[in-house]
């Protein structure tokens, strides 16, 4: 009888899973409960078993693809049985939104409606006016100018209409150079652009499925959980006293 391995599910949560590794090659004899496979998931490496006694006939995901829970990976069989229909048959998941370049350059361009093929484009100058005063104005937040209480301070000081400066801050936030700059009658300084380009021996390491569920967890949660937090000063003065007599002695 044909036994299909498929991807298990681990949680209630799990819908997917990656293959690591799989300990048994097409053509090996297998038993009912003999580990064939180690597949990883959100949580932990996981090793899965055979349900069925026979031959491990056919691999149907390679080590490192992603599969869908409940999707064949692996077929058992009898050496006598058909499993033709298995031929050809890949269940590695796609990238989202992958496309290859021949179905790119085969599809033809959408042909545009004739309302839009007579409407005029815009004069440059008409399109350029709005890019360059929403470049132009500083960041606000309900009608109230971003700025770090320093910088405020400052340009209270001076004498300083905080709602003429754009911030070079985080998010536009207006800090203090950039008063100091308004001050001086110069632009304030840019703040460079992080690299894109990795570092010359750096290497890039794919995240594992558990870092990735750590991090989506972990932005999930500075994201909709209330966060609260305390600072305790405490004076050590004693305390600093008595670790030097101890270290001293």
């Amino acid at each position: 009888m044909i036994s299909e391995v498929v991807m298990p599910q681990m949680g209630a949560d799990m819908t997917e899973g990656t293959i690591v590794r799989w300990l048994k090659k097409e053509g090996d004899a297998v038993r009912r409960g003999d580990i064939i496979a180690e597949i990883e998931t959100d949580k932990a490496n996981v090793e899965i078993e055979a349900f069925e006694s026979g031959i491990f006939r056919k691999v149907l995901a390679q080590e490192g693809d992603v599969i869908e829970v409940g999707k064949p990976i692996a077929v058992i069989a009898s050496p006598e049985e058909d499993i033709s229909k298995y031929d050809g048959a890949g269940v590695a998941k796609p990238p989202a939104g992958s496309q290859t370049p021949q179905t790119q350059a085969s599809a033809p361009p959408a042909q545009a409606p004739a309302s839009a093929q007579a409407k005029p484009a815009p004069a440059e100058s008409e399109t350029a006016q709005p890019k360059a005063q929403t470049a132009a104005a500083p960041a606000r937040t309900n009608g109230r100018v971003r700025a770090s209480p320093v910088a405020r301070k400052l340009a209270e000081e001076k004498g300083i209409d905080l709602s003429r400066l754009r911030g070079s801050g985080p998010d536009g936030r207006i800090v203090r150079r950039d008063v100091e700059a308004a001050m001086a009658g110069a632009a304030p300084p840019a703040t460079p652009a992080p690299s894109a380009a990795p570092s010359p021996g750096v290497t890039s390491v794919p995240l594992s499925r558990m870092r990735q569920a750590i991090a989506r967890r972990m932005s999930q949660s500075k994201r909709e959980a209330p966060h609260y937090y305390v600072t305790v000063d405490i004076d050590m003065t004693e305390e600093e006293h008595e670790r030097h007599q101890i270290n001293d002695t």
